[in-house]
């Protein structure tokens, strides 16, 4: 009896001990090194190491925003990588915040299986953070985190993303643990007013086919290109990315929301270092 009750501990013991070492726990809010925040080094939790040493990193990217200039109402695409060869357990927190630390923009969950969102008060606001689901950054040697990001809907100024990441030993313990943390400004689009167009306007020609603008102009390089139409007070009110494009004549076609009324616009294209610019006057 005694026997079968050792073996009985001995089992549990191990699968305790096993399910322990594979699952990540949720992420916690709060730990982004942002203004009034620390992180999980400095917070006394995975303190083995020093913050931003050993071989790892944590870099934020986008898959579509330009210069890290966010557009009023945009929805981005973002990726947080934290990486470290040898480790199979990555973990992130991240938030954005205005100049005056309030929540800037939208954070979006686009896998809830890696990803969510948690919120923690910070200096008197619900600072709202992405975080890790339980075993939602199992990977080997590095870790994708993809989530979208949703500018505010008018120009705030300057935001900045807060974000940590953490490459884990997987031993079920708080020891042994890398942190790594970082931080990426996004300042606002920049605009165009009536009184920036260049002179170089005649190279750039625009007929307007009722739904769309037909462009043409001849680019010195081959660059992705972006279009973008302001109104006459300077504010954007559209942007098309038409992907990269040969060096010499190009011909693009801009759609037109129906939205737009009649009046004065400015076509401004992007590719590469050219910029050209143009003023149109659009009859709908």
């Amino acid at each position: 009896m005694k026997k079968i009750l050792l073996l009985t501990t001995v089992v549990v013991i191990a699968l305790g001990a096993m399910s322990f070492g594979v699952l990540s726990p949720n992420g916690k809010a709060g730990y982004t090194n942002s203004p009034s925040e620390g992180n999980c080094t400095t917070s006394g939790c995975h303190s083995s190491y020093t913050v931003n040493t050993g071989a790892g990193s944590t870099v934020l990217s986008s898959t579509n925003m330009t210069n890290w200039e966010y557009t009023p109402g945009t929805t981005y695409h973002m990726i947080l990588t934290v990486k470290y060869t040898g480790r199979s357990l990555f973990a992130l927190g991240l938030e954005c915040l205005t100049t005056a630390n309030a929540n800037a923009g939208t954070l979006v969950i686009t896998n809830s299986a890696q990803t969510k969102i948690s919120t923690k008060t910070v200096s008197g606001v619900s600072r709202k953070n992405i975080v890790q689901q339980t075993n939602g950054g199992v990977h080997a040697d590095s870790m994708q985190f993809v989530f979208d990001w949703t500018a505010p809907t008018t120009n705030i100024g300057n935001v900045k993303f807060y974000f940590s990441g953490m490459a884990a030993n997987n031993n079920g313990t708080e020891s042994g643990d890398y942190v790594y943390t970082g931080n990426q400004t996004v300042t606002p689009a920049s605009t165009v007013g009536v009184q920036e167009v260049q002179a170089n306007t005649s190279a750039l020609q625009v007929i307007n086919l009722g739904s769309a603008l037909h462009l043409t102009y001849s680019a010195k390089a081959s660059s992705n290109t972006n279009v973008e139409l302001y109104d006459i007070k300077g504010s954007l009110v559209n942007r098309v990315a038409f992907g990269k494009q040969n060096a010499g004549n190009v011909d693009l076609d801009m759609p037109l929301s129906g939205s737009l009324k009649s009046g004065v616009y400015i076509v401004k294209v992007i590719q590469g270092s050219d910029v050209l610019t143009k003023k149109t006057v659009l009859t709908f």
